[in-house]
């Protein structure tokens, strides 16, 4: 699109403008944006389908588990927790099966397409910027260490909120 949009201004706009190709860029255009849109709509549907079927598949077997397990597990583990617990990753895992795949797509059509127009460019530059890439990595992971043990800590502050509030109603 980008480069459709600078032909687009190269055209129309330089000291010779040659309106007599404005159709011929409008439907360029529109066609771009509309095959743009079909595809990212198909993808999002079928991405929803998935995590739909996923959280499903996950219900069932999490409800055949609980229903296996000992007495003495229920016993020992507060109903408020167990249920927290079950509800916080089966929608953690449910997300993460609709947005995941649909992120990496999308980030990864961006990626290339993105060295493709830069390349196009100044290629040295494009292999500087893109150099930069593994630091990045590097620096999300770290990252991502640390908000998985600041989500753990909630859960947990979660967990413990939901048996409080399970054993309240249980004692009416």
């Amino acid at each position: 699109m980008s480069k459709l949009n600078s032909k687009i201004v190269d055209v129309f706009f330089s000291g010779n403008p040659q309106f007599d190709k404005t159709w011929i860029y409008i439907s360029l255009y529109v066609l771009c944006a509309i095959s743009y849109a079909i595809v990212i709509y198909l993808f999002i549907k079928m991405a929803g389908i998935v995590e739909v079927e996923v959280a499903h598949e996950l219900r069932e077997e999490a409800f055949i588990k609980l229903q296996e397990l000992p007495f003495s597990y229920y016993d020992e583990h507060e109903t408020g927790k167990i249920m927290s617990r079950m509800s916080n990753d089966l929608m953690q895992v449910s997300e993460l099966a609709h947005h995941g795949p649909e992120n990496v797509f999308i980030s990864g059509i961006m990626l290339i397409g993105s060295f493709i127009m830069l390349a196009g460019i100044n290629l040295q530059l494009t292999l500087i910027v893109f150099a930069a890439i593994p630091f990045i990595v590097v620096f999300a992971s770290l990252m991502r260490d640390k908000m998985n043990r600041v989500f753990k800590q909630a859960r947990v502050k979660i967990a413990e909120v939901n048996a409080s509030i399970e054993a309240s109603i249980s004692g009416i």
